[in-house]
Parts: structure tokens; sequence; C-alpha cells
């Protein structure tokens, strides 16, 4: 079971940035962690981890899933009071595996690999930063 501790990924920047996200609280949706680096609560990275214990689906096979939601907010100042600042849009990212409870641990590293392996591909890449259509 992974203990809930800080987690640091690297942002997109063209010179990279560790983020740490610290675990704040369990909501309903997982565990919450945060990053706090902008300094201003309406501009927080957030990551929300959750993982279910399998039950029984419809057909009878029984899956862990692991669920992943990445939040950016980006924040705009106020014309009127440049001190403060309002959340002016959120960038978000959902993902879920649904891991049969029958799989063997490498089946599961390699279905990790295979998503963490596309989103690193140009192609997909392309789809996300530069809004790319597929033809």
């Amino acid at each position: 079971m992974g203990a809930v501790s800080t987690i640091a990924i690297n942002d997109g920047a063209t010179t990279p940035v560790e983020r740490s996200f610290v675990p704040t609280r369990e909501s309903p949706e997982g565990f919450v962690y945060l990053d706090k680096s902008s300094g201003v609560v309406v501009t927080y990275n957030k990551l929300v981890v959750a993982t279910k214990l399998p039950s029984t689906s419809s057909t009878g096979e029984k899956n862990f899933r692991v669920k992943l939601q990445v939040h950016t907010p980006i924040g705009e100042v106020l014309p009127a009071n440049p001190s403060l600042t309002r959340l002016a849009y959120t960038l978000r990212f959902s993902g879920e595996y649904v891991l049969p409870e029958r799989s063997s641990e490498q089946e599961r590293k390699h279905i990790a690999a295979l998503v963490a392996n596309a989103a690193n591909h140009a192609m997909i890449k392309g789809l996300v930063t530069s809004l790319d259509g597929q033809y």
C-alpha cells in the first residue's frame, strides 16, 4: 500500500521546476495533495488520488480501481485591485485504471508503463499542448 506522503513532480516549464504536492486531507473523491508554491489559494495545483477495493462487476469480475485527477487553476489579477487574484479557469486531467483482481503484478506494471509512455508520446502531447487535431 502506498504511504500518504509528499509527491514531487516536475512541471512543464521550459526549465522544469519540481512541484511538491503535500497531502492535505481525505475527501470523498480520494486523498487531496496540494502544491502551494503559487502562494495564492485559488491557484494551488491539486492532485486527487483514489483507490477502490474490488467489487463485483456486472460480469462477475472483481476489479481494483485507481483514479488520478490533476487540476491546474489559472489566476488573473483584478484590474480594479492588482493585489487580488481570482480564478480565471482550471485545466484538468482525470484518468482511471481498472485492474482485475486476478491480474499479475507484471501485467499492472505493463499498463502503468503504457499509460505513462502514451502520455509522453509526441502525438498525444501535441493534442494537449498545441490542440492539434487527429487526421
